[in-house]
């Protein structure tokens, strides 16, 4: 039996992923496993979420922090996707990301609110240029970017999430 699971993701993204099953009654227990671990993905690289991973490498300030397998299994699929794609595919531009984010919320906020006062002597925050991902070092269970960097790994994600699932409920 083949089933498509549509799973919530990081930043309100959805991840379809195609389960096949022998035995229709594995069916749930595909599906809870599929779920787990994409809730275990999300919650650590969704930039949203004030306690993701990414926020704690980026407080270190260059210093190596500890990590999760999963995340540093993601952080790796990320420098490889980086790798294959000359560049293209860079996780080191979560400040820009985010910046963007919070601009579009701010926008939609004052689209709702009608216009506020503003401080013209205050400069908008602008958003470092992305170092790039060769400058991101994991090292066994630790990962170091540089200091002011915010990893953003959305755009590899679910494929990792995809894999992964596949090889649990495989199991």
């Amino acid at each position: 039996m083949n089933v498509a699971l549509s799973l919530p993701g990081p930043r309100r993204t959805t991840a379809r992923l195609h389960v096949a099953v022998t035995d229709p009654a594995l069916l749930p227990a595909a599906r809870r496993i599929a779920e787990s671990v994409q809730h275990e993905a999300s919650r650590r690289v969704d930039l949203d979420r004030p306690r993701a991973t990414a926020w704690r490498l980026l407080r270190a300030g260059g210093a190596p922090v500890v990590v999760g397998p999963t995340y540093a299994r993601l952080v790796e699929a990320a420098l490889t996707a980086s790798r294959a794609t000359g560049g293209l595919a860079d996780p080191t531009v979560g400040n820009a990301v985010h910046a963007h984010l919070a601009r579009l919320r701010g926008a939609d906020l004052a689209a709702r609110l009608g216009p506020l006062p503003v401080c013209s002597s205050l400069a908008p925050a602008r958003p470092r240029p992305a170092v790039g991902a060769g400058a991101v070092r994991v090292t066994g269970p630790a990962v170091a970017v540089p200091a002011g960097t915010l990893l953003d790994l959305v755009a590899t994600t679910d494929a990792v999430v995809a894999s992964a699932a596949a090889r649990a409920i495989a199991d």
